[in-house]
């Protein structure tokens, strides 16, 4: 397995550095969570509605005063974004939009009534989003921490073999360098995303960046855990190359199986979820999808190249 690792580099360095290029040229479209604002989603049934529409219905209202709106069309409906509103302007907005709408007119063309529904309000203040786009990437870096301080603990052991008194921490500084790898990417396709889709960072991302940390340290420390188990038992007959090679072989399948199982359902939360949790999962999906490649084929290369440099 070993043998192929310049391979294992080349395909992990491309995914990074085109990841690297997206988010650094496209950014991350960040949602109210952190940017502050308020949002409004909206379902319109019996007309078709366009954002000019809204536009033309809201901007000459200079009594509301809401600055720079942007209305994204759905599938039934739109979604409309403003600066933060109190509860009070909210509801002027929602009448003053159903009163413009017509939600008792009837369509001449379709023939029918125009019903306006409004499914979700959300208003977060600016400061509030800056704390949380702050609590967010000190999560993450405790969380990277954390990951360290608990495999340097536990795998404490190994350093009582010869010549492996660090092995423990470069089996935590491993595991991390490979999650940073799986959240790299993952962040990296929704900058994509964000600039071709208008798909919005949240607090569900980050929820699920957590996700993908968790499943793939997992995943890395049942494989760290076989070296740790045959460098104990075959310390002095097998160099580590050789125990590294067999403890991936040890544990490929179970960590295959165990992927293959998780991600199945995925897909079928992806088709059958709803649009509401969609990117939720399909974030979960890529990062462990890429974890689970990480954790076999990247994470033991990295120790191996390490302690070999010792």
């Amino acid at each position: 397995m070993l043998k192929f690792r310049k391979i294992y580099y080349i395909f992990s360095g491309t995914l990074v550095s085109l990841s690297i290029l997206a988010i650094a040229f496209f950014g991350l479209k960040l949602g109210i969570d952190f940017t502050g604002g308020s949002l409004m989603e909206l379902s319109i049934t019996g007309t078709t509605v366009t954002p000019a529409q809204i536009e033309q219905i809201l901007k000459p209202d200079t009594a509301l005063n809401l600055g720079d709106i942007k209305i994204q069309p759905l599938a039934n409906g739109l979604m409309i974004r403003s600066r933060s509103l109190t509860e009070e302007e909210h509801q002027k907005v929602l009448s003053l939009l159903k009163e413009k709408l017509a939600p008792s007119a009837v369509d001449q063309k379709q023939n029918s009534k125009i019903i306006v529904t409004e499914n979700r309000f959300e208003s977060i203040g600016p400061v509030i989003g800056a704390e949380l786009k702050r609590n967010a990437l000190w999560e993450i870096s405790l969380v990277a921490l954390g990951i360290i301080l608990y495999i340097s603990w536990s795998f404490r052991k190994v350093g009582q073999t010869k010549d492996k008194s660090r092995m423990s921490i470069k089996m935590g500084v491993a595991a991390v360098l490979a999650v940073l790898h799986d959240v790299t990417i993952t962040v990296g396709v929704f900058a994509v995303l964000g600039k071709f889709m208008n798909v919005e960072i949240d607090n569900s991302f980050i929820a699920a960046i957590l996700l993908v940390f968790g499943y793939s340290v997992n995943d890395t420390i049942v494989v760290f855990d076989r070296i740790r188990e045959n460098m104990i038992r075959h310390r002095l007959s097998q160099n580590l190359e050789q125990i590294i090679n067999q403890s991936v072989r040890e544990t490929m399948v179970r960590s295959l199986n165990t992927s293959v199982t998780i991600i199945l359902v995925l897909f079928a939360i992806l088709l059958f979820g709803g649009p509401s949790i969609f990117y939720f999962v399909l974030a979960l999906t890529i990062g462990i999808s890429i974890g689970t490649y990480s954790s076999i084929f990247l994470a033991s290369p990295l120790l191996y190249e390490w302690d070999k440099k010792k």
